[in-house]
């Protein structure tokens, strides 16, 4: 839900200005809502295990497939979005998918610190 709480670290230049409470005319509920659902899922199957997969050159085909089952490669295609063949987020059900939302996954995904992962 889109508050005026700051999201993230707070740190200036550690996360988009809309995550601050800044006000943007083009960031809706929808985006702050898949920004919370992607980063808990990073932070809870990705960031403990990333080490290991950037040493062993390998990210595990599971990874791809929970990803894909979420609706989170979906935006890895580019607009204008596949979703007759590819799952919607099923939080962004009904909302009007844009670049902001590809943003907010490819952002969430960086924050791992793996080019592999990204």
């Amino acid at each position: 839900m889109l508050s005026d709480v700051p999201f993230g670290d707070n740190h200036i230049f550690g996360d988009p200005l809309w995550y601050h409470t800044y006000k943007s005319p083009y960031f809706q509920e929808s985006h702050a809502n898949l920004r919370q659902e992607v980063r808990a899922f990073i932070e809870k199957e990705i960031m403990p295990f990333v080490d290991d997969w950037d040493e062993a050159y390998q990210i595990p085909r599971e990874i791809y497939k929970k990803m894909g089952d979420r609706g989170y490669t979906l935006f890895a295609c580019g607009m204008p979005y596949p979703t007759e063949y590819m799952k919607v987020p099923k939080i962004l059900a009904g909302a009007s998918l844009d670049t902001f939302h590809e943003y907010i996954v490819t952002d969430e995904l960086s924050r791992t610190g793996s080019g592999g992962v990204t």
